[in-house]
């Protein structure tokens, strides 16, 4: 409840005060839209903590049921890249999807819940990669699993932070300057984990790959 508590203080003061200069005498109407979409912008902020916040407990209680059916994963990933392709484009960042033609993606899985994953990795790899950078995104078969791997060249992690960025609150060393919660990793790490898979974090000199693996139809 304390971080909480924490993470929902932020938005919540930028709330009051820009209410309270809105209610000024003689503020010019570029003034006062300026202060509306503050209002706004800390109005999402919240929403968006608050479903996270949810969805993290829901995750903790064992409350969210997973829904695995065996279809196309490469459908639902390439529907992750298409809900983050705006936030690409803001940053003329490009996203290559590899994948082995060839190779059969027809998985057990929560279409739903896959594509949230594959999103919040991401939307990590767009947040803390420079303007014009590319993002790959890769598909790949072994015998037991099948796997997903998100690589960029953004500010990667430390050392000692390969297990530690998948707890809850927990935000890495070189995200200093950079807006976030420390709830996106965990959520997707829980939820991969109720498919029976697991999750594994590669540094880079520059960047970091992040990679799903979710057992393949008929191994478990």
């Amino acid at each position: 409840m304390t971080q909480i508590a924490h993470q929902l203080r932020t938005p919540l003061a930028n709330m009051e005060n820009y209410l309270v200069l809105l209610e000024e005498e003689g503020i010019s109407e570029e003034e006062r839209l300026k202060y509306i979409n503050a209002v706004e912008k800390s109005e999402r902020k919240i929403s968006f903590l608050v479903e996270k916040f949810m969805l993290s407990a829901r995750l903790e209680s064992q409350i969210i049921q997973i829904h695995k059916s065996t279809s196309n994963l490469k459908e639902t990933v390439a529907q992750a890249i298409f809900q983050v392709y705006k936030k690409a484009q803001e940053k003329d960042i490009y996203i290559d999807l590899q994948e082995n033609e060839n190779d059969e993606w027809m998985v057990l899985h929560d279409k739903n819940w896959i594509c949230e994953c594959v999103y919040n990795l991401l939307d990590n790899s767009i947040k803390y990669s420079k303007v014009g950078q590319q993002i790959t995104v890769s598909m790949k078969n072994n015998e037991m699993f099948t796997q997903i791997s998100v690589e960029d060249n953004g500010i990667g992690i430390s050392q000692d932070e390969e297990n530690r960025i998948f707890k809850l609150y927990y935000r890495g060393k070189n995200t200093t300057g950079y807006e976030g919660f420390g709830i996106g990793l965990y959520i997707t790490n829980e939820i991969v984990r109720k498919h029976d898979g697991f999750m594994r974090v590669s540094r880079k000199e520059n960047g970091l790959i992040m990679s799903i693996f979710l057992p393949k139809t008929g191994t478990l």
